[in-house]
């Protein structure tokens, strides 16, 4: 079988397009330890999707299909859109943290980046990836069609309809280490893909009251510790270290997803191109925080 090919039964035994894994944990059983005041926790998966063709050809990309945005890919049939693996192309994975209100409509998933991150993507992210494709040797990546896959490493509204910076980062936290993180690298596993953008969040919980530390701007060990206390060695052990000198002993959301993404794509039968870059929700408030780096 080629890179980027897959075998259809080899899916059926692992898992569906939509990325369900074996052992399906209960994402609200799971939190409702550390949200014991929060009532009616809302559990309701989001799908990954597939949201165009990318050809990349001499290390330049253009989309020769693109419905990420909202209003586009509400006329593109889910099963479409949620079926992707059934094709031969490459694939191109974008990843974010986790989902929140605008991926939800009555209770039901929409799909991911419905909101102002897929606004962004479509303004911004081909010209992005282009300025990073130009820092990378020329056959490091394969000419060709890629069908580009928005995916969230936890699939579930970490925020739980709150403001982001409120309840987010400890849910998200909580669910990685108690099994989403097994989950999303069986994703990654399934879906091979050739290319992944990891634009995940760094992590913002300034208004969680359930943290009572000084610092609640960066994800720090006591932060971590105050959701788990027993899981220090699990976050040293799985998320990379910010370098940034006014950033030490932080983990961010970012670190963790890059970390598993590393680990996966390094057990590859082919060379996996990965690049990481800012949350896209930050790309319309300044041209500074609008990055994508080739990641090595």
């Amino acid at each position: 079988m080629k890179a980027g090919e897959h075998s259809t039964d080899y899916l059926n035994d692992i898992c569906d397009a939509t990325g369900s894994v074996p052992k399906e944990l209960d994402f609200k059983e799971i939190n409702q330890v550390i949200l014991q005041n929060i009532q009616n926790i809302e559990a309701v998966k989001c799908p990954d999707e597939y949201v165009g063709i990318l050809e990349i050809s001499n290390n330049i990309a253009r989309f020769n299909k693109n419905w990420i945005l909202a209003e586009c890919r509400e006329r593109v049939a889910k099963t479409l859109r949620r079926n992707f693996m059934t094709g031969k192309s490459k694939i191109l994975l974008i990843v974010l943290e986790s989902p929140h209100n605008d991926e939800f409509k009555n209770g039901t998933a929409v799909g991911p980046a419905m909101g102002e991150t897929g606004k962004n993507l479509t303004k911004y992210f081909t010209d992005l990836f282009n300025n990073s494709l130009k820092k990378i040797p020329e056959d490091r990546i394969l000419d060709g069609a890629y069908r580009v896959v928005l995916c969230n490493a936890i699939q579930y509204k970490a925020s739980l309809g709150y403001d982001t910076t409120k309840y987010r980062d400890r849910v998200w936290i909580n669910s990685w280490v108690n099994g989403y993180c097994d989950g999303f690298k069986e994703r990654l596993s399934v879906y091979n893909p050739m290319i992944i953008v990891n634009l995940c969040t760094h992590g913002d919980h300034s208004q969680d009251e359930l943290y009572t530390g000084k610092n609640k701007k960066q994800m720090t060990i006591d932060f971590l510790e105050s959701i788990n206390s027993d899981a220090t060695a699990n976050y040293k052990a799985n998320s990379i270290k910010c370098h940034n000198s006014n950033h030490n002993n932080c983990y961010p959301l970012y670190g963790f997803v890059q970390t598993a993404i590393e680990y996966v794509s390094s057990n590859s039968p082919y060379i996996v191109t990965r690049f990481i870059g800012t949350h896209p929700c930050s790309w319309s408030r300044n041209i500074k925080n609008r990055r994508i780096k080739w990641s090595e």
